[in-house]
């Protein structure tokens, strides 16, 4: 039987996005467990920071989210993005390093 990402439902010229099922969530947060994909904890770990904010109430304070000023801007997230995706194209060439 195909599902519908494989019958092109969905968006006209996209195919529908197939939600995961519980044994697949189940497997890649193992796989994660394991170490078993090390760029995608890699990003995780990074991707924690990306909304950090200056609390403007109490000054030296930083907090996940907010009105505050951020503590990255743009620049440095998207050189960070596209240190990560070098850093996967690295381990994709070579999974043993």
């Amino acid at each position: 039987m195909m599902d519908r990402a494989e019958t092109g439902a969905g968006r006209a010229g996209h195919a529908a996005a197939v939600p995961p099922t519980r044994p697949d969530v189940r497997e890649r947060r193992q796989a994660l467990a394991d170490g078993r994909e090390p760029m995608v904890r890699a990003a995780l770990q990074h991707l924690h920071g990306f909304d950090l904010t200056h609390d403007p109430e109490r000054p030296g304070v930083v907090r996940h989210g907010g009105t505050g000023r951020q503590v990255h801007d743009d620049a440095w997230i998207a050189e960070r993005l596209a240190r990560w995706e070098a850093d996967c194209r690295h381990h994709d060439g070579d999974p043993a390093t």
